[in-house]
């Protein structure tokens, strides 16, 4: 997705998976085994629905205390604890010694039960401005992330959790991504906090069969978008991405909100077994098939690869999460058949463009991270240059195996590694690229250099002019702003000869 942090109407939001679950610290040994259990109702007062009210069902440790985290610090936003609040339990204490926290006292090892309400970050539905404040909560239906609204334990990012919608008096209905969890994959407290839910009167929701499970689509706001034409096209895309990596069954859910006003402006973010999309009324399809892909590919990309650092500080590593995510999109849209060839060249086009022209291409990781948040030229730095690193060291990586491997076989063993690893022990995705990297290879003393180069400090990066072999060519080229940029052109081929280059390019 591409982003704007100030308004959604400048360009698309780079497909941002915000690693929901990194606000929780590691799994304490003292984690409990018991599923927490959590109940979302809506509240209704004298102009329709005003309000959520969440109970938050627990065994009590031995000790007889246990602190909640609320939601606070996380995609840019801060102080999302202020949309909570009313906590009330039985026969438990609550201290809120700090504004994003809640300790609860209670007799040892007893079932406690604490309710607390949810207000709208949002009077109405949002336009064109930053759509991640907070929940929105309307009289007539409401859409929020998990992060958003959930208190979760310290210590405690794999336990397990049960998750219940009530629609008490209202009759709502509502789509989740905890609805119908699987066996081989329970929920817990980092999917609820990647989740995202949809509900309000008469919600409309479809299904389509897709590779390995079933997709499921819900929309609220200002929808002008035929629904049944938007979830065959996420259904296509989701299918097609499924059978490229070959290692995910089950349930996939998409959860939209229609923006309000006439912008082109949409934002993604990715989640437990699905993503949240908040999308405009003008959105080409183009952008939005770009957009579904980019969000499906964080299942994977960081998902299923490796932990990320907490909170904000996970900027550090968006050249990754992100910049190899658009890598993924590109790639896996054209080798399914989704793109043709010259819609995948006339994409990278744009990427080396857009990297060429952006002011802040040659600024250090560090510098870029810092201002992810504040500055929209510098949001995207990167996607692109995390991108265009994932062509250049898969051509390395096949340079050095004697064109044996490529990237490919580095993220699959990548994903491998951390599905084998204990749950509480999975590796953090850098260091998991670098031992995957190392076990294919024999050494990272390559990898780690262009890390250094091209990454921390910021070195801008060139493609190798022959990286696509008889396919296309890369030549230096002059814009109107006398930039000078690469830009790929697509040799001339026969029809078996452009079905090979879909195939093998990159």
């Amino acid at each position: 997705m591409k982003i704007g942090a100030a308004t959604l109407s400048e360009l698309m939001l780079l497909g941002l998976l915000i690693c929901l679950s990194s606000i929780v610290k590691a799994q304490s040994p003292a984690a409990p085994a018991q599923p927490i259990h959590y109940t979302l109702t809506p509240l209704t007062g004298a102009n329709g629905v005003d309000a959520l009210e969440v109970e938050v069902r627990f065994v009590g440790n031995r000790v007889g205390q246990t602190t909640y985290l609320l939601p606070s610090d996380v995609m840019g936003g801060h102080e999302r604890w202020k949309y909570l609040s009313h906590f009330e339990g039985r026969g438990v204490r609550i201290l809120a010694r700090e504004n994003d926290k809640r300790t609860f006292l209670y007799r040892p090892g007893a079932t406690v039960a604490v309710k607390y309400l949810v207000r709208s970050a949002y009077a109405e539905n949002p336009s064109g401005g930053y759509p991640f404040a907070g929940p929105v909560i309307l009289s007539h239906w409401l859409a929020t992330l998990g992060v958003f609204i959930f208190i979760v334990p310290e210590n405690a990012k794999t336990a397990p959790v049960s998750f219940q919608w009530k629609p008490g008096s209202t009759h709502w209905e509502s789509l989740s991504n905890l609805d119908h969890p699987s066996a081989d994959e329970p929920l817990t407290v980092a999917s609820l906090l990647e989740s995202s839910i949809v509900a309000g009167q008469h919600l409309k929701m479809v299904d389509r069969p897709i590779f390995g499970g079933i997709l499921r689509m819900a929309a609220v706001g200002s929808w002008r978008v035929p629904v049944d034409e938007y979830v065959d096209l996420e259904a296509r895309v989701s299918s097609s991405q499924r059978a490229f990596w070959g290692d995910l069954k089950g349930p996939l859910t998409i959860t939209t909100l229609a923006l309000a006003g006439s912008g082109q402006g949409s934002a993604g973010v990715g989640g437990y077994r699905g993503f949240a999309h908040y999308i405009s009324a003008s959105t080409p399809s183009t952008q939005r098939i770009r957009e579904i892909a980019h969000e499906l590919i964080h299942i994977w990309i960081p998902g299923r690869l490796g932990e990320m650092p907490r909170g904000n500080d996970e900027a550090a590593l968006y050249w990754l999460s992100e910049g190899f995510t658009e890598f993924y999109t590109q790639r896996t849209l054209l080798r399914t058949g989704v793109w043709s060839l010259e819609d995948f060249i006339g994409d990278l086009n744009d990427t080396l463009y857009d990297y060429a022209a952006n002011p802040n291409n040659r600024q250090p990781n560090a510098w870029t991270s810092t201002r992810f948040w504040t500055d929209s030229a510098v949001q995207h730095i990167p996607y692109l240059r995390g991108n265009l690193f994932a062509y250049l060291l898969d051509s390395r990586i096949r340079q050095a195996s004697d064109h044996k491997i490529g990237l490919d076989q580095v993220i699959f063993r990548m994903r491998d590694r951390w599905l084998n690893a204990p749950t509480d022990h999975r590796p953090g995705v850098l260091d998991n690229l670098r031992l995957s990297y190392q076990e294919l290879l024999g050494s990272d003393d390559q990898l780690d250099a262009l890390i250094e180069s091209h990454i921390t400090n910021g070195e801008f990066i060139r493609l190798p002019v022959d990286m696509f072999g008889q396919c296309a060519t890369f030549e230096a080229s002059e814009p109107p702003s006398q930039q000078i940029w690469q830009a790929v052109h697509l040799a001339a081929l026969d029809q078996q000869q452009r079905e090979a280059c879909a195939r093998t390019v990159p």
